[in-house]
């Protein structure tokens, strides 16, 4: 095996399950980790923008002289007619190729290691700098001090969108935002709390019912621009700095718990409480 390739797919979670990874087990064979990130509809931002630790950018143009397997030894099952792609998994018998290409939005297991077993390292990768953030992001990150403070994220413009496209039958995943406000008032009133919100007008409900107990970042919130994808990195290195975290089911928030390896209190929607029809339009501002 010459070189490992990280190619996510995805929102910013996903990816970066896929880079922390794909980091991990380069690490672990000493062979060189190259990236292949292509922009798209739910992260538009290069590699680069979020991190200072160079990494080479992969020639596709390659594979067709080459030795490589894509995708190594994907689980998955078929549920309703589409196939879902679960964990990958890496084994020794697969170093015989010149090119191992990860195309992945999940943690990439290896070394019989489970899904929680892998995820719970990538706080190493972070905490000792192997895969540093600009200096810009971390200078922003470094303003605040949040280690009494608790973390919501509030993502649910994609989960809504789809569900009202009919794509996703179990709402379990859109959390209303009363949800978050009852686990909010069993904390002490004087705690503060850091919310990350997809959306501005959620942002401004918390904001209008808790006051200056809410600690934001009013930053641009699409994931289409450069500008809102490092804004959207900051709020998950922010999240990681917190006591634990609140959320329904995201990678977004999964991802900052790992990277911070603090806990988290996952929502879930079991009285199938509707979203909304009136909002939610497109998931331009969204995506893990």
């Amino acid at each position: 095996m010459k070189y490992i390739v990280c190619a996510p797919v995805c929102g910013l979670g996903n990816r970066l399950y896929a880079l922390y990874s794909s980091f991990r087990i380069a690490s672990s064979y000493n062979v060189p980790l190259k990236i292949w990130w292509k922009p798209n509809s739910r992260c538009g931002c290069e590699y680069h923008d979020l991190f200072e630790t160079p990494l080479e950018v992969f020639d596709e143009k390659i594979v067709q002289t080459c030795n490589y397997l894509y995708n190594p030894n994907i689980k998955a099952k078929i549920q309703d007619n589409v196939l879902i792609k679960n964990n990958h998994t890496f084994c020794d018998q697969e170093t015989k190729y010149d090119i191992i290409i990860f195309g992945a939005c999940q943690p990439i297991l290896f070394g019989g290691e489970t899904f929680n077993d892998s995820a719970k390292k990538f706080s190493t990768v972070h905490n000792n700098q192997l895969l540093q953030p600009t200096k810009e992001i971390l200078a922003e990150v470094n303003k605040y001090n949040l280690a009494t403070v608790i973390g919501i994220h509030v993502g649910r413009n994609h989960i809504v969108t789809r569900a009202l496209k009919g794509e996703i039958k179990d709402l379990e995943r859109y959390i209303p935002l009363e949800m978050y406000y009852d686990e909010i008032d069993k904390l002490d009133e004087k705690t503060k709390i850091f919310i990350s919100c997809e959306d501005k007008e959620d942002e401004q409900a918390f904001i209008q019912k808790y006051g200056n107990r809410i600690i934001y970042r009013p930053g641009i919130k699409s994931r289409l621009s450069k500008e809102g994808m490092i804004e959207a990195f900051i709020n998950i290195l922010l999240l990681s700095k917190c006591i634990y975290i609140i959320d329904g089911h995201s990678s977004f928030s999964k991802m900052a718990s790992y990277l911070g390896n603090n806990s988290i209190i996952q929502l879930k929607n079991t009285k199938g409480i509707l979203p909304p029809t009136n909002r939610y339009k497109n998931d331009s501002n969204s995506g893990n």
